[in-house]
């Protein structure tokens, strides 16, 4: 019997180390730096966390904003002026230059604002940032919507894990809205194309939609149905997303096809935009030729085909915790007959103290080289706050803490059994 518990708590501690180790972007990234804006009498009124300034036409001003550094060294961070487009997943997002603006984008922030691009940080001190922005001389109606983003130098980004290859970048973005009064401009939202195509090696339908106004577009629900040539059957679900669009952008919104095979043929794409003030359907038509239904089918078979090592693992791993699991039970059960689960509860404490010791070493990457996370606010609420997690998978988290605990509970579990066997002898 004491052989066979020690065989149990010895293939417990492989499985758990063997287990795929799950990484997700922390909550609260441990970053050593932190920024905050200096509002100006140009600030709208209950706007706080970022800037929202009122100018006239052709006039000048300064923004400002701090970074402290928490660290115990002098820090240099880099200070980089930002424009927005809507990415393919339908979220406001800010770079410096991107492959191609919208028509209807007539002036970009980056063209109007100038600061330095770097600022240099005393040891547990802070430093200002200003910014010179000036407005077009037209008078406009909307917003026009920049950021100011501020990075940790390269040689300051901390790794994850000495073999793992990945660097968290961390960086705050504090966005800029300039505009010259307060009108609230009418949502729009235009269908411009509709092709076939993949976004993430996955077969989709890209409907290239527009915001033209110079307004954020926000709550806007999609809702997309592929039918077929006669435009009554339908032969993919409906799909229906919460958008929110940066103005006088564009993005193509992704139907699924699903990872079947597709047949080539004529169909047709329903979308329903519904939002504040917009209630809009379109029903256009569209093909996939032979040549792109051989193309997807092809991918597809290929796909079926490659044997996937990572799954014949977790299913091996979930065997043995069945197996070792099932066994631990039985002799748990057999010591409690006994009356000698006396200590039970002790161990399984420092399995579960053991457990949360691990978690924070649970990190999710999936082909990632470099894991960015970016203090965006995506919102006017919680600017600091608010986190993006581009770059990193959202799935895996839950799968990583029932992992810990159980393995952890399994192994105090056995330990206590071996434990209780040798103080008897």
């Amino acid at each position: 019997m004491r052989a066979i518990k020690k065989f149990i708590l010895a293939c417990l501690i492989l499985v758990h180390i063997l287990a795929p180790s799950q990484v997700k972007a922390a909550e609260n990234p441990n970053s050593d730096f932190f920024v905050h804006p200096q509002l100006s009498e140009k600030q709208l009124r209950g706007v706080s966390d970022f800037f929202d300034v009122l100018m006239e036409p052709q006039e000048t001003h300064t923004l400002q904003l701090n970074v402290y550094n928490n660290a115990d060294q002098v820090k240099d961070f880099s200070i980089q002026l930002e424009n927005t487009i809507t990415n393919d997943f339908g979220v406001i997002e800010y770079l410096h230059n991107a492959k191609e603006y919208d028509k209807t984008l007539r002036y970009k922030f980056t063209d109007l604002a100038i600061s330095d691009s770097t600022v240099t940080v005393p040891a547990k001190g802070s430093a200002p940032v200003s910014i010179k922005v000036k407005m077009p001389n037209e008078k406009l109606d909307g917003i026009i919507l920049g950021g100011v983003r501020v990075s940790g130098k390269s040689s300051d980004q901390k790794k994850i894990g000495k073999s793992s290859g990945i660097t968290n970048v961390f960086s705050y973005v504090i966005p800029v809205k300039l505009r010259q009064n307060t009108k609230e401009v009418p949502n729009k939202l235009n269908f411009l194309s509709v092709k076939v195509g993949k976004q993430n090696y996955s077969n989709v339908v890209k409907v290239r939609l527009q915001n033209p106004q110079p307004e954020i577009l926000r709550d806007l629900t999609l809702t997309a149905t592929i039918y077929d040539e006669s435009g009554k059957k339908e032969v993919y679900p409906p799909q229906t997303n919460e958008l929110k669009l940066a103005p006088n952008s564009n993005f193509d919104y992704a139907v699924s096809l699903g990872d079947g095979k597709i047949k080539a043929g004529k169909y047709f794409v329903k979308l329903n935009a519904k939002a504040k003030e917009l209630d809009k359907e379109w029903k256009k038509p569209f093909q996939i030729t032979e040549a792109r239904a051989k193309e997807f089918n092809d991918d597809f078979a290929l796909k079926e085909g490659t044997p996937s090592h990572i799954s014949t693992l977790t299913i091996v791993i979930l065997l043995l915790v069945i197996i070792l699991l099932s066994l631990t039970i039985y002799v748990i059960f057999l010591q409690i007959r006994k009356k000698k689960a006396k200590h039970l509860i002790f161990w399984l404490l420092i399995g579960s103290a053991l457990s949360l010791a691990t978690l924070d070493n649970q990190v999710y990457a999936e082909n990632v080289s470099e894991a960015t996370i970016q203090l965006i606010p995506m919102d006017e609420k919680n600017v600091k706050k608010k986190e993006t997690k581009q770059d990193l998978p959202a799935t895996g988290e839950r799968h990583s803490v029932i992992n810990s605990v159980a393995g952890w509970f399994l192994i105090g579990a056995a330990g206590f059994l071996i434990k209780k066997r040798e103080i008897k002898k």
